[in-house]
């Protein structure tokens, strides 16, 4: 069994329970808890997480370097010249929360700013400038394998009328597992570091049947709002055919000198398969539905009788 209980209500049940987990508004998370949820489901959702004034700042600076570059990507420097000096695109996530965040992320191990990657993804009607929309994939297949840190965030709406993420929400230990990584390469020759990884990991159909029909995360975002993710987690871009704009965002990666993140998660117990409380057996909800409407009745009936037959 998967992340979702049998049933197609007992899968929806689950995934709305995750899904409040994960999700909450800047205001609502303390570091502490972000932190656990991040280490327990490898990402999470912050909403209303950066300011308006940067946000709108970063992207200007972002869309005048594409206009000077055929590049999929705008990176750091860029920013740096179209912003004057004034931005590099981590001012995007410096806040308390997630300062606070990031250091229990990394308690033990020194860390630091890694990189900077602005990109566009093209909707059903964009042109064929910007990127079609990524496979599932995980960034340690093209990036460094020590625990990285990455702001994923949108500079316009998206899920609905352009492309989002999609994320299987389980902890970086499972997933490493289920991609067969070893620390050893299973396929000599690849680019990057592909050939440490189980190819058909990477596949939908593979993920669906390890995990559930329902074990992919795929959040509506509004500007400000931003997903916190590493690269242990598996995730690609999302579109559907209703999804006819582009969608630009920028992620914000941070780095450890460790392939773990801190102590804090040695402590803790993964169990990606109860992530939410499994819904009882059927028959078991169907007598305890028939008790409480037993009781409902004798409690609605009680006043009548009392009247009618003057007793209690």
């Amino acid at each position: 069994m998967g992340i979702n209980a049998p049933g197609l209500l007992g899968g929806v049940w689950r995934h709305y329970r995750l899904s409040r987990e994960v999700d909450r508004p800047a205001q609502k998370w303390t570091p502490e808890k972000l932190h656990a949820t991040f280490v327990k489901h490898g990402c999470a959702i912050v909403r209303q997480a950066v300011a308006p004034l940067i946000l709108n700042m970063t992207f200007d600076a972002i869309r005048a370097a594409y206009a000077k570059t055929d590049d999929v990507h705008v990176y750091s420097d860029a920013i740096k010249n179209e912003s004057g000096g004034a931005l590099s695109g981590y001012e995007l996530v410096d806040t308390p929360l997630l300062r606070r965040f990031l250091s229990l992320v990394y308690a033990d191990q020194s860390w630091r700013q890694y990189n900077i990657t602005a990109r566009r993804i093209s909707g059903i009607d964009q042109n064929t400038s910007w990127q079609k929309p990524l496979d599932l994939h995980l960034d340690s297949e093209f990036h460094a394998f020590n625990f990285t840190t990455n702001f994923w965030i949108p500079f316009q709406e998206c899920g609905i009328d352009c492309p989002s993420m999609q994320l299987v929400p389980i902890d970086y230990l499972t997933t490493r597992t289920y991609c067969g990584f070893t620390g050893e390469p299973l396929i000599q020759g690849e680019q990057w570091n592909r050939g440490y990884f189980n190819r058909e990991a990477f596949e939908i159909d593979s993920v669906i049947a390890r995990f559930g029909s329902r074990c992919f995360l795929r959040p509506v975002l509004r500007p400000g709002d931003l997903i916190i993710s590493s690269n242990w987690i598996l995730h690609g871009s999302y579109r559907t055919a209703a999804m006819r704009k582009g969608r630009s965002s920028v992620e914000v990666r941070f780095i450890g000198d460790k392939r773990d993140p801190g102590p804090s998660i040695a402590g803790c117990k993964f169990t990606p398969y109860d992530l939410i409380p499994k819904v009882r057996p059927r028959r078991a909800r169907s007598a305890k539905l028939a008790a409480r409407l037993r009781a409902g009745r004798r409690i609605l009936l009680q006043p009548l009788l009392s009247l009618l037959f003057g007793r209690t």
